[in-house]
């Protein structure tokens, strides 16, 4: 019995070789030569290593992330690749055993040096800038260099200071090894377990400075003859380690993630299946188990289980390396895991844990002869993972199978292998090709303990009684949810209603729009991110779809779906026709058949969904119905791409392909992306590289239009400073980065830091730079609308996005603060502010601006204006001068028509300019009756003309009020019968002293009194006739003159009949009569006082006496 037990126990004949699972630590690792016995080079990590040879020996990208679950083979190529390209002649008999055209290629690049010094970095929970400094301090260690103790001590100075510092320091070490005798040429970082590091920068931001990691990658990818490469090894994205930050922050995580080029790095299944078969210790199994697995594999085979990338003889030797595995459980396995969200380390410990229902506990309690099925897998599912799963939310096929089983009871064996076969199935076809048909069904299942006429029993009762459906349109067996509503019959209703004709294009373009297709590679290079709108057409809307994009896109891929080969080649010759469209790429497919049987159900389950008002009450049917639209949905998207490779990475030939009428078909076969981006390379010459997606994009996320709205405040108020004064790093900083300092932007020259145009570099920002200056910088300057601007710079050639442009504009207007001008709504901002810069981000529609370049007559006549007006000699600063004078003048002096044409001319360019460029060099000269200035050569007899009629018109405008005032005194004193003149007015003002104590008209009180209460005569003269004429004169129109002669004439008849009424008013006489008169009039006052008589009655007597004495005589 002992013997028997020996022989048929599974324990004792299968055992799983521990070294196959064995995991490394990469900086431990990497000098001890047995870390890699086992380790199989697969064809994802020669890809790999092809995409980094690249990149290293073609002056690309040498950043790179890999990423991918844990356990799937990243450290153990990090190992590889490392040791490969520092020289390691193992790894090297290894590549050139699998890709010896590839070992060749690198040996001839190492060109017998010793390659790349390797910096293994195992990462912690520390910063960044810790683990670095660790993995460097080892290897400096080892080393034991001459220049290693110098480069130590200044590494410990640096490694917690600025990331500029450590950028320099790295620096300093390539070029000390590169010159050091130990033959290498440059240097390979590999941070393996990055996530670890990165975990640390989320829980303490303050400490571990994420953007270090960015400027590593901009670093490596600028090395050149030196280069340096970083390698980073990840589990997940970037962003995913920042789960606990904000959503903001998780987003500028995954820009810093862009500056490396990601390699996804997860081995097929097929892969998966290989390594499986490695992990068992090899055993010869009886002749009986081998035919029995022989006989499985081939009705797999016959049932679609087979891989399609594995031979049949493959898929039966592997089996039989990975019994007591059942051939469909050895191809469902590695699915299984990545459902899961695991990998092959799951798979590992699977295979050696002591889990319920795993493979160690069917070994114990199961004999040679038996296999581990699908419904062994489910029972493993529930027992290990049923809280995983539910916590995931991916739930619903299992809980379903599982209630199934917990509510029935009464399930033979057979019914019961069934039910879990099918959940488990449904399960795993969201992400396999493995889907629950029959014939697959009873495949894993009919050389079990049920015979097949049990199993196809089974089916039929478990659907009699409503546990499975059977789907007629992709032929599966699902669990029944339960529910009222027979959505099959229902959809048989819609085809009755609807009919069978329809438009196959409309229907897909209707219910399943389809997504934009991206020029990758284009927009990898240039960090724009460019795509194609996808049409269909068919027949029937073939004249009806639009050729144009629709902004932004970058052109557009219409899709012809023909039914016929007569429609084929209709389809052919129209496209030939459409040669003046560069940006409309025409697939036409080979066949399109099943499509329109696709559609057709498509259109009838959206028929169901809209009239079918039981649905609202009937979850599970809702349920049901959304599953079977996905499911046609994905089959749609299937066929369109065998049709249309529009995701393949070649093309059919059955497809064409034509392109301004032209066949690209072979083009278009290394990839539509490819050929997309090849376009976007003709359309776009001159667009700028600018990689940072926070601000290269046509929507601004809020944190990032809140970095581009500082970023603009700092060029506009703090370009004297160092990073334009940003502290730290925060968004504005990698926009900053990226443009301004990338670009040369903002220079230091000893002595100041500016903003100055960009050079021409890796940025290409010359050629847009110089569409702003010509379009700013029009033959005719005047203010030119923003948004023909954006529409210039968004447009072939330069293809810029919204997010850039106004940076570039804001850098521009700082160039060229002194010859441009902002304009709000057609007003002239004189001093714009960081808020109207707001209001131009948010609204460019609102403002407009001009340029205009000084040279030649334009120079001189403005270096004559700004000498006489004491300003500098800038166009916005002499113009401000000329129109601030002329405004100051008196209103009269811009009411008035009584002057000079050119005075006139003048005015009326100041009252309608809107732009100083404008204004100075066309609208004066032609104001003068002169040309406009442009900026040819100087011209000495235009030049003094125009400043002889300039001044003559000034003298014109200025003189306006004092020739009205002049005009109006000798009007006035005429009316009063006094001498016109300045003496005449002087004469008017004594006696209006002298009679205001005694008029007797009211309407001379208050115009006598302004004669005599003002402070100078200018003032009085002004008080005088603004009352006369009841406005100032400063005020006056032409009517308003026209009318004072008049009123000037009634107030001076008033005047003259109160001066005759009294006689004591003084009349003008010569100086020495005036003296005699004074001697007299001081002799009278004494002989008065005698008198001690009321004034009354003194003032009638000298009134009585002076008649008598001077009847007759004129005063």
């Amino acid at each position: 019995m002992a013997e028997r037990n020996t022989i048929t126990s599974l324990q004792r004949l299968i055992r799983i070789d521990q070294s196959t699972v064995r995991s490394i630590r990469l900086e431990d690792d990497f000098r001890q030569v047995e870390a890699l016995p086992n380790y199989v080079l697969t064809a994802q990590g020669i890809a790999t290593l092809e995409r980094v040879f690249a990149g290293l020996a073609h002056q690309g990208t040498k950043a790179w992330t890999l990423t991918g679950p844990y356990g799937s083979g990243k450290s153990f190529f990090g190992l590889f690749l490392g040791r490969l390209l520092n020289g390691a002649s193992s790894s090297r008999r290894t590549l050139a055993t699998l890709h010896p055209a590839l070992a060749k290629n690198i040996e001839a690049w190492l060109d017998s040096t010793s390659g790349l010094l390797t910096i293994p970095i195992t990462g912690s929970r520390a910063s960044l800038q810790t683990c670095l400094a660790r993995g460097f301090e080892k290897v400096l260690q080892r080393l034991e260099a001459p220049f290693s103790t110098l480069l130590l001590q200044d590494l410990r100075a640096v490694k917690d200071s600025d990331s500029r510092l450590l950028l320099g320091w790295l620096g300093h070490f390539l070029e000390e090894i590169r010159a050091s005798r130990a033959g290498y040429i440059g240097a390979l970082v590999i941070f393996d377990e990055l996530g670890k590091a990165l975990e640390y920068a989320g829980a303490h931001p303050q400490e571990s400075d994420i953007y270090l990691l960015q400027e590593l990658a901009e670093f490596a990818n600028r090395s050149g003859e030196t280069p340096f490469a970083f390698i980073g090894i990840l589990h997940q994205a970037f962003e995913q380690y920042a789960i606990l930050l904000d959503t903001a922050t998780q987003r500028e995580w995954a820009k810093v993630q862009g500056r490396f080029e990601d390699i996804p790095f997860q081995e097929p299944p097929i892969q998966q299946m290989r390594l499986l078969a490695r992990a068992r210790e090899s055993v010869e199994l009886p002749s009986a188990i081998i035919e029995q697995i022989t006989a499985a594999c081939q009705l797999a085979d016959a049932t679609g289980w087979r891989p399609a990338m594995l031979s049949p003889d493959e898929v039966a030797n592997l089996s039989q390396s990975v019994y007591p595995l059942h051939p469909t459980t050895f191809v469902a396995l590695p699915y299984f895991f990545r459902r899961l969200g695991q990998n092959e380390r799951s798979i590992f410990t699977y295979m050696t844990s002591q889990e319920p229902f795993g493979f160690q506990e069917f070994l114990a309690q199961n004999e040679l002869g038996t296999f581990i099925r699908l419904p062994d897998l489910f029972d493993y599912l529930s027992a290990n993972y049923q809280g995983r799963i539910y916590a995931s939310g991916r739930a619903r096929p299992l809980a379903e199978a599982l209630e199934r089983l917990a509510n029935t009871p009464d399930l033979s064996a057979a019914e019961t292998a069934l039910l879990k076969t099918i959940g488990l199935l449904n399960w795993l076809s969201e992400i396999s090709p493995l889907q629950a048909t029959e014939e697959r069904i009873l495949s894993a299942l009919r050389d079990g303990p049920q015979t097949e006429a049990e199993l196809r029993a089974g089916l039929k009762a478990l659907q009699k009684r409503s546990l499975i459906v059977y789907r007629r349109f992709n032929e599966t067996y699902v669990i029944w949810q339960g529910s009222d509503v027979d959505i099959e019959e229902r959809l048989q209703m819609a085809y009755a209603a609807q009919g069978g004709t329809f438009s196959l294009a409309e229907i897909l373009q209707a219910y399943l729009p389809p997504r934009p297709l991206i020029a990758r590679r284009h927009s990898y290079q240039t960090g724009t991110l460019r795509y194609f709108d996808v049409r269909y057409a068919d027949a029937y809307n073939r004249d009806k779809v639009s050729l144009a994009p629709q902004k932004p896109a970058s052109g557009v891929v219409l899709l012809c779906l023909p039914t016929t080969l007569a429609e084929i080649e209709q389809f052919a010759q129209w496209a030939y026709t459409l040669s003046e469209h560069e940006n409309l790429v025409i697939g036409i497919a080979g066949r399109a058949i099943r499509l329109r049987e696709l559609a057709q159900e498509l259109r009838g389950l959206h028929w169901v969904r809209e009239n079918t008002p039981e649905l609202r009450d009937d979850p599970v049917a809702r349920r049901e119905l959304r599953s079977r639209l996905a499911a046609i949905e994905s089959l749609i998207r299937s066929e369109l791409d065998e049709a249309l490779s529009l995701h393949q990475l070649t093309a059919l030939a059955s497809c064409q392909w034509v392109l301004e009428g032209q066949d690209v078909s072979s083009r278009a076969r290394r990839g539509l992306s490819s050929l997309l981006s090849e376009i976007c390379d003709s359309l776009y010459p001159a667009s700028p590289r600018i990689w940072n997606e926070l601000l290269n994009r046509r929507e601004l996320t809020s944190q990032g239009a809140a970095a581009r709205r500082t970023l603009i405040e700092d060029i506009l108020t703090r370009a004297e400073q160092p990073w334009l004064g940003i502290q730290g790093f925060p968004p504005e900083r990698s926009m900053y980065e990226s443009l301004l300092r990338r670009g040369d932007m903002h220079r230091f020259d000893g002595e100041r830091w500016y903003i100055a145009a960009p050079p021409a570099n890796e940025l290409n920002l010359q050629p847009a730079w110089q569409a702003i200056y010509d379009f700013v910088f029009a033959p005719v300057p005047e203010p030119r609308p923003l948004p023909l601007l954006y529409n210039l710079l968004t447009a072939p050639p330069f293809g810029m996005t919204q997010g850039v442009i106004p940076v570039l504009l804001a850098a521009f207007y700082k160039v060229y603060e002194n010859e441009v001008t902002l304009y709000k709504e057609g007003t002239l901002l004189t001093a714009p502010g960081v808020a109207d810069w707001e209001v131009l981000l948010r609204r460019p529609e609102l403002f407009s601006m001009a340029g205009c370049r000084v040279a030649g007559l334009r120079a001189a006549v403005l270096e004559r204006m700004a000498r006489s007006l004491h300003v500098p000699p800038y166009v916005i600063a002499v113009t401000r001068a000329v129109i601030g004078r002329l405004k100051a003048l008196p209103e009269y002096a811009w009411r008035t028509r009584r002057l000079p044409e050119v005075a006139l001319n003048l005015r009326r360019a100041v009252e309608t300019t809107r732009s100083p460029e404008h204004f100075l060099f066309v609208e004066v000269p032609e104001a003068l009756d002169l040309p406009a200035f442009t900026e040819g050569e100087f011209d000495q007899a235009r030049f003094d003309a125009f400043f002889e009629r300039l001044n003559a018109a000034l003298d014109a405008l200025n003189n306006a009020l004092p020739q009205l005032l002049s005009w109006a005194r000798d009007v006035w004193l005429t009316a009063c019968g006094l001498p016109a003149g300045e003496e005449g007015w002087e004469n008017f003002r004594r006696q209006a002293e002298q009679l205001a104590p005694r008029v007797t008209q009211p309407a001379l009180l208050p115009l006598l009194k302004r004669a005599t209460d003002a402070a100078d005569s200018h003032a009085a003269l002004e008080s005088v006739l603004a009352l006369i004429a009841n406005r100032p004169a400063r005020m006056w129109t032409d009517a308003d003159a026209d009318r004072f002669a008049a009123q000037a004439q009634h107030m001076g008849k008033l005047w003259q009949e109160q001066a005759n009424d009294d006689q004591l008013v003084t009349p003008a006489v010569p100086h020495e009569t005036r003296q005699r008169a004074e001697v007299i009039s001081s002799e009278v006052e004494a002989f008065l006082s005698r008198f001690n008589e009321e004034p009354e009655i003194v003032a009638l007597a000298l009134r009585l006496a002076l008649k008598r004495r001077t009847r007759g005589a004129k005063l």
